[in-house]
């Protein structure tokens, strides 16, 4: 699906066909949407992972946090990641921004809460259909 990106020089002249599916390539290990700028992401319990640098292989994450001592308490996590590049881009008193490697995603999956997609079986999945058409039945009487 991902073409061949070193083709372009710069980030700005990857094309949106491009650009904006990139993350499309992890909807089935992770819950991905499309956000209202048409970008792909993937979703995390504080914030959302975009992409940063389609060329240099960097994603970034985007927190927001509910008080400045649990944005604190997760930076120092952070810290604790050995032999992890990461760099805050932005800061405020409740939200950060941080670019990270592409080829990291999963040593951050615990630290962002990233929102992963569920496995089902074939026979969940056909319980699950029964209990709908169960539930529709009820509802029209």
């Amino acid at each position: 699906m991902v073409k061949n990106i070193n083709f372009y020089e710069l980030d700005k002249d990857v094309p949106p066909s491009l650009w904006n599916p990139y993350l499309k390539k992890y909807s089935k290990k992770y819950q991905t949407f499309i956000d209202e700028d048409g970008i792909t992401k993937i979703k995390c319990k504080f914030g959302k992972i975009d992409t940063y640098s389609l060329k240099k292989g960097y994603l970034s994450f985007c927190g927001v946090f509910y008080s400045k001592n649990k944005k604190s308490f997760f930076l120092r996590k952070c810290l604790n990641l050995i032999g992890v590049f990461f760099e805050i881009t932005q800061e405020s008193d409740t939200e950060v921004v941080i670019k990270f490697l592409e080829t990291d995603l999963e040593k951050f999956e615990d630290l962002f809460l990233i929102k992963k997609r569920k496995k089902l079986t074939e026979e969940h999945r056909k319980k699950l259909r029964e209990h709908l058409k169960n539930l529709q039945k009820d509802k029209n009487g």
